[in-house]
């Protein structure tokens, strides 16, 4: 993951489209702005975009650093910042590509601070989220599906998310989010 600094989030949503469009990409949300679109609301203090032909230590990651640096903004790998570039090129090389590809061509879109960008689908955001495997993301996906379950949706988007995350990750990512959707559904109905 490469990380790009910008002062404040409505900066940081400008600052990403800018950036997406110099490297002659869209911009395409993940993590919680994309979270919102597909119902699940809490605060960040961040913007993540996910870019499709980004290999860090390549030619388009030398890009990416270029017109980084003609911004004014500075590229770190691993160091959280206010955008985040995702792109997962060491570790699922083929779903940043995927998701991109998917989100244009289903025009899947939202407006942030006046901006818009479009938004990757819940499988592949539930996907990205099993890669980073953090706390925060185990917990945000057990929240994404309890909003789908209260909304009456879940049923029709399990089949979706399980083939992405199969797809990508394997069959044991796959019964990891089985086991989370029995965590969610317990917590659903335990309220």
């Amino acid at each position: 993951m490469n990380a790009v600094g910008a002062t404040d989030l409505t900066n940081a949503t400008e600052q990403a489209v800018v950036l997406s469009r110099a490297l002659e990409q869209p911009t395409v949300v993940c993590g919680v702005l994309a979270m919102a679109a597909h119902g699940y609301r809490r605060e960040t203090s961040d913007v993540d975009i996910v870019l499709a032909v980004v290999v860090v230590g390549g030619p388009s990651g030398d890009a990416l650093e270029s017109v980084a640096r003609e911004m004014g903004l500075t590229v770190r790998v691993n160091h959280h910042r206010i955008i985040d570039v995702l792109t997962f090129d060491r570790d699922v090389p083929g779903l940043a590509p995927e998701a991109v590809k998917e989100a244009v061509d289903n025009d899947r879109r939202m407006v942030i601070f006046g901006h818009e960008v479009f938004v990757v689908s819940l499988g592949h955001l539930i996907a990205m989220k099993l890669v980073a495997d953090h706390k925060k993301d185990i917990a945000d996906i057990v929240e994404l599906i309890k909003v789908r379950l209260d909304a009456g949706q879940w049923a029709d988007d399990r089949a979706a998310v399980k083939e992405v995350v199969t797809r990508h990750l394997g069959w044991y990512a796959a019964r990891k989010v089985d086991d989370l959707v029995l965590e969610a559904r317990a917590e659903w109905a335990g309220r």
